[in-house]
């Protein structure tokens, strides 16, 4: 799935599947790729993130907020598998292909990812940075 993903892209996959686990999920989501887009802690996204005044600690915050008021949460789960994204999460990953693309790119990079969340606009992502 994540073929064409930078390495530091492949990082911050990695660290939203850890931050799944932190919160006991058993699926990945748009809010557990903008944490670990965050917790990578330099690129691109990062580097964006930072320049509107967006910090891990702030972003985690509020998106364990919107997770407790949310309907949709559920119940902590066994973490131990692979999880898999939601049907928001992989909206996510194909917008963050089409998006290179039409930048002309041949790889998909944190940057990729941040306008994908972004634009998706419906997700825990999205509402946190909003918030």
């Amino acid at each position: 799935m994540y073929g064409r993903f930078t390495e530091r892209a492949q990082k911050a996959m990695l660290m939203a599947q850890e931050e799944a686990r932190r919160l006991k999920h058993s699926f990945i989501g748009t809010e557990h790729i903008l944490l670990g887009l965050l917790k990578l802690g330099s690129g691109v996204a990062v580097d964006a993130l930072s320049e509107l005044g967006y910090s891990i600690d702030d972003v985690r915050e509020e998106v364990e907020t919107l997770l407790k008021n949310s309907p949709e949460q559920q119940q902590p789960a066994d973490t131990a598998g692979d999880l898999k994204h939601t049907p928001r999460a992989k909206h996510v990953m194909e917008l963050s292909f089409k998006i290179a693309r039409d930048l002309g790119h041949q790889y998909i990079g944190t940057e990729h990812i941040l306008l994908a969340l972004a634009q998706e606009g419906q997700g825990i992502a999205a509402k946190a940075l909003v918030d």
